[in-house]
């Protein structure tokens, strides 16, 4: 169960409206007569998708105690899936950038498909919701220098979010080597 906030600390997500009216720019007298007066303008009606800089600091913040309050095992697990998912684009990038041919023959557009790979996997980590260690420190912090979350419970998230990133990238490791390892090992006696 999440501790429940206090009103006073929570800052509205929505703007108080406003006239949406221009003031006019030639309102002064001018010493010659003009024909017309201009008339104010009303805008068109924008809206805007945009959190104010207040407004996304109490987002982030309320996103911080959220993560702070999450089951460990549920924080843990979410942490392995960003760690594989990480890991995977790494391996992903590492391949792409050592094709030899391409090496050789066209650096640049090598150097140009790395840079397109990596980024998906921090797309999937965030459209996923998993626990990248370094969102945890932002989203944690923020919520403990408003203090919502104990310090404790912070250092509490960052550990085992780091361990589970750990574990998962370690995993794709053991995939991508080990694996190839464990097919020699069981080679070997397959032979005899």
């Amino acid at each position: 169960m999440l501790p429940q906030i206090p009103s006073r600390h929570l800052l509205p997500l929505h703007d108080p409206p406003f006239s949406r009216t221009a003031t006019p720019i030639n309102t002064h007298s001018h010493s010659y007569p003009s024909p017309t007066p201009y008339p104010p303008r009303t805008l068109p009606h924008t809206p805007s998708n945009a959190y104010t800089p207040a407004q996304a600091l109490e987002i982030v913040s309320r996103h911080g105690v959220t993560k702070a309050h999450m089951r460990l095992d549920k924080t843990f697990l979410s942490a392995v899936a960003a760690g594989t998912i990480l890991a995977f684009a790494c391996a992903t990038l590492v391949s792409t950038n050592t094709a030899p041919w391409y090496q050789e023959h066209a650096p640049g557009l090598l150097r140009t498909l790395a840079a397109l790979m990596f980024p998906y996997g921090l797309v999937i980590v965030q459209l996923t919701g998993s626990d990248l260690c370094t969102g945890s420190f932002l989203y944690t912090s923020v919520a403990a220098l408003q203090g919502r979350v104990g310090v404790g419970r912070m250092v509490r998230h960052w550990g085992v979010t780091f361990c589970g990133n750990l574990v998962g990238c370690l995993g794709v490791c053991w995939v991508v080597v080990g694996c190839e390892l464990c097919i020699e090992f069981w080679a070997r006696f397959a032979v005899c």
